[in-house]
This record gives structure tokens, sequence and C-alpha cells, in this order.
């Protein structure tokens, strides 16, 4: 057996192997005499036929396959070895070639390697970090859509406006023909739900029931139709009817009368709800900006990843297409034949929201590595002040990081006013929950006072 012999390409890593003439014969003819022991010929007892009436009732091929099999497994664990004294970047997604020589073999073991990614530029970043502070106005908005919730539809005669349920007859049009799938009647749609292509339900704002007009909106490039993409389609429409959630307002009699519109208990409410909105907040918009910052990041990053990790990751998405088809009772081949794509186009598809996922989460993991930063024992201090406030007795290590790389990307990368505005959100935090958290507790030892008062009074009565 010679020695292993290393290629390097920009996501494989192959490992070489040249196995002997001699040493695929030594093993086949230690399988082969095992095999033969157990063959029965009519006559004799098992393994004691002549040679050659044994050897024609072996299968020669399975057996080279099972040859070739045990050289391999055998040969991956001293590969595995050498890979872990060189430590190779490398994941366990591999396969194996074959190739044949003149003197005998050479397996070819190939392994992804670790994706990578490259010129990955934040500090020309246009992502901002979006901070903003619970008003009473949210609150009041907040506890309206709880209250809401659930709520019935009646039909308006005003002009429609986001969130409402507008019902319609379209057909669309495409350089001036009818296109499949484009036309409906008494669809219903919830407008600001971005069901549709965009541009197509802001034509729907501020209509009222009985309009009948045109509405002009384009394919985006990536749509599931690809005749469709980057077209232009005109839509015929006529509006049947608007109809609103049958809002309950803080301010209506309704709810004035009913046992949630009491002064005091509409007064506690707010302050849990704005409790709610000030914990929520806080945890978002770290995560939005590093969402939004990846996203951005991996429009402009080149990453480099192996189609042998991709595979399974293609797999799984192939699995939960089939599982959607079967969800709706539909067909794969019905389903092609509707979007006008072939089974090509679907793994192109597949492998393209594979690459996504994979660069997504290697850019996340590359801003960790290059903008995590170690908290000073001031700065631990003052983030326990805040998941104290938070009553997070033990926060995720996931927010943690998050927290980490935030304020590390922000100081490396000079963003002092986002910096600046971050800290002084944090100190917002700190003193809006206390000072929640104190309105809860006197509000709770009110509501325990106030029996015992009754108890007195009664007592006193008697």
């Amino acid at each position: 057996m010679s020695d292993f012999k290393f290629t390097n390409t920009e996501t494989e890593l192959v490992v070489s192997l040249f196995v002997s003439k001699e040493q695929v014969d030594k093993e086949y003819q230690k399988l082969e005499t095992e095999a033969l022991k157990k063959i029965k010929v009519n006559g004799y007892r098992a393994g004691k036929a002549p040679k050659e009436a044994l050897r024609a009732r072996l299968n020669s091929k399975d057996l080279l396959d099972r040859v070739l099999q045990n050289l391999s497994k055998e040969n991956l664990n001293e590969v595995y070895k050498q890979l872990m004294e060189r430590k190779e970047p490398v994941t366990f997604a591999y396969k194996i070639d074959l190739k044949e020589e003149e003197n005998g073999l050479t397996f070819d073991y190939k392994f992804a390697k670790v994706p990578t990614v490259s010129d990955l530029d934040v500090k020309s970043a246009k992502t901002e970090l979006k901070l903003e502070k619970v008003t009473d106005k949210d609150v009041l908005e907040s506890i309206e859509t709880r209250l809401n919730e659930g709520r019935n539809r009646v039909k308006v005669e005003d002009e429609s406006k986001k969130g409402d349920e507008v019902l319609f007859d379209f057909k669309g049009y495409i350089d001036g023909e009818a296109f499949e799938g484009g036309e409906a009647e008494d669809y219903s749609l919830v407008l600001g739900s971005a069901q549709f292509i965009a541009g197509f339900e802001e034509q729907l704002l501020g209509k009222k029931a009985g309009w009948k007009g045109e509405i002009k909106a384009t394919f985006p490039s990536t749509y599931y139709v690809k005749d469709y993409r980057d077209k232009e389609a005109t839509f015929e429409i006529n509006l049947k009817e608007v109809r609103r959630v049958n809002s309950l307002k803080l301010d209506s009699k309704e709810f004035k009368d009913s046992p949630l519109g009491s002064e005091e208990y509409l007064g506690q409410y707010k302050v849990f709800v704005k409790k709610d909105l000030v914990v929520s907040r806080f945890i978002q918009s770290q995560r939005d900006f590093l969402d939004e910052l990846v996203k951005e990041l991996s429009q402009s990053v080149k990453f480099h990843i192996s189609d042998l990790l991709l595979k399974e990751k293609i797999a799984q998405l192939d699995k939960q297409f089939n599982d959607q088809l079967k969800q709706y009772k539909v067909k794969r081949k019905e389903y092609l034949e509707v979007i006008k794509a072939t089974e090509e186009d679907i793994q192109v598809e597949l492998k393209t929201s594979a690459v996504n996922e994979y660069k997504l989460s290697y850019i996340y993991q590359e801003l960790l590595k290059e903008f995590k930063k170690e908290f000073t024992e001031e700065e631990k201090k003052q983030y326990q002040e805040v998941f104290d406030a938070l009553k997070f007795t033990s926060p995720s290590n996931d927010l943690l990081d998050q927290l980490a790389v935030l304020e590390g990307l922000l100081e490396k990368t000079s963003r002092t006013k986002e910096l600046k505005a971050w800290n002084d959100y944090k100190v917002y935090l700190v003193e809006e929950l206390k000072k929640l958290d104190k309105e809860i507790q006197s509000m709770q030892e009110k509501q325990t006072q106030e029996p015992a008062e009754e108890k007195v009074e009664n007592k006193e009565e008697k």
C-alpha cells in the first residue's frame, strides 16, 4: 500500500490511496474461500463439491463488490486518522471513486470541506440598527389588536384600507393574452397579507365596493412559474365587497360597559402590555438587525460549498416539497404541468434554496468569529441588570452570542452613533422595566389588601 496523496480544490479535499493488484487478489481469495464453504451442490455436503462446480455457482460480481467495500472500509479508518493528524477542515460528507490502474486500484476519498465565506465587507453594509421605545400609543394599539382578535368582519361602504378583507373577481393578461392560473371569481384577500405579487395589493387600497378597473404588476424574477418571471401582467378587477373587522375601540361605549372597560382594570392591563412590548422589542431589535445584515451581506459575499454537502440538504427540501404536495393532494407531475416546469427546474430551485440556507448560516458564523466580543466585568454586570429586569434567570446562549456580536460589530466598524444609541437603550430598558415592576407590585399589594379590609368591615357590621 502506497502513501496517501492529498489534493485540494476550492470545496473538496481528495485523499487518494493506491491498492496493489496483489492486495485486491488476496482479499478476493479470502472472501472466495469463505463463500465456497457455504455453497451446496446436490450430492455433496456444503463446500465439499469440486472447486469448478462450486465456482460455477459463485456470484463473482457480488464477491468483487464485497472486496471493494472491505478494502474501502478498512482504508477509510486510516484516512480519518490522517485527516485528524493534519487537522484538515473537512465535514463528514464524502464519496468514494475508484480508478483502475495497470497494477491495481486507486481509491479517491472525496470529502466536502467546511464551507467558506470570503469578501465579507461589513463596514460597507447599509443595514441600520433600529431601536424604538414603547409609547402610550403603541400600548393602546396593542391592546385594541388583542381585544379584536377573532372578532367578525362586516361589510363596509368605506374605501378599503390595510387589514380589510376584499372580495373580488380578477383576470390576468401577459402581452395581451390570458395566462393560466391568472383568473378567479369571489377571491378573498386580506390587504397587507402579501399573498399576491408586489404592487398588486397596494393598488386595491382606497377602493370602494363596486369599483372596476385595471391593475398592473410585474412578476418577480424568483416567481415559481418560470415563464412568468420578470413579466408585467395586467389584471381586470371587479371589487365586490370590502369587509372590516367589527373592531372594539377603547373609547367606545361597548368597551366601557364591559368588565374590561373599568378604569382600574384598563390601567392594570396597560402596565402588563407595556412590559410585554418593552421586552419583545429589545429581543426583536437586535435579532432583526443581525438577520437583515446577514441577508444584505449574502448578496455580495463569495460562498464556497461542495455539492457533497448540499446533497443531504437538497434531499431534505425535496421531502418537504413532496409533503406539501401531499397535504394539498396534488401529484408532483400535475404540479409541474401547472407551473410549466421540468424536474430539472425543481432540482435547480432546491439547490438554490439549499445554498442560500447554508450561506446565511455561515455568514453568521463568520460574524461570530470576527466580531463576537468578550464582555468586561462591568459590561457583564450591566447586562445582568438587563436580564434581571427582563426576568431572564438563564438567558440562552443564542441571545448572549447575538448581543456579543452586535456590540463587537458596532465597536469594530466604528458605528459610534449606533453604539451610543444601543447603550442608551439598555439604560432605558432597565429603568423602564424597574418602573413597570414597581407598578405591578403596587397593584398586587393593593389587591391583597382589599379583601382584608372587606373582612374587617364585615366584622364591624356584625
